[in-house]
């Protein structure tokens, strides 16, 4: 895996994590998480963007994930995490006012799914 690709892909797992803390915190207190969490949220955003361009290039020009049964599950992972974000605009404006409570929840489960795209792309499952 290319360092650009695996440092990015790090960086954005971490992202993630702190987005569902920071979203889960603000949560519990009944309060919003203000203007930074949306900056925050873009820059992932953007950071994913970026990284399935990287991703699909590097597939392009035959640099593969190691060898594993399983390896299209880094492409997988990677897809459905996109698509959770997607899902999240979507569903965040029927919940006015709180619609960074949606963005905390599907935080969680970005950061699930790019954790297990880095892993099989590194090879460790």
């Amino acid at each position: 895996m290319p360092i650009f690709h695996k440092i990015l892909g790090g960086s954005i797992v971490l992202l993630f994590f702190v987005l569902f803390v920071w979203g889960t915190i603000f949560w519990i207190r009944n309060k919003d998480p203000g203007r930074y969490f949306w900056n925050l949220l873009a820059v992932g955003q953007v950071a994913l963007g970026l990284q399935l361009l990287v991703g699909i290039t590097l597939f392009v020009l035959g640099n593969r994930p190691p060898a594993q049964p399983f390896r299209w599950l880094h492409y997988t992972y990677g897809a459905f995490g996109l698509a959770v974000l997607i899902f999240a605009h979507r569903i965040s404006k029927k919940f006015e006012g709180v619609e960074w409570a949606v963005f905390a929840v599907a935080s969680f489960f970005v950061f699930g799914l790019l954790t297990r795209a880095y892993m099989t792309g590194v090879g460790m499952g």
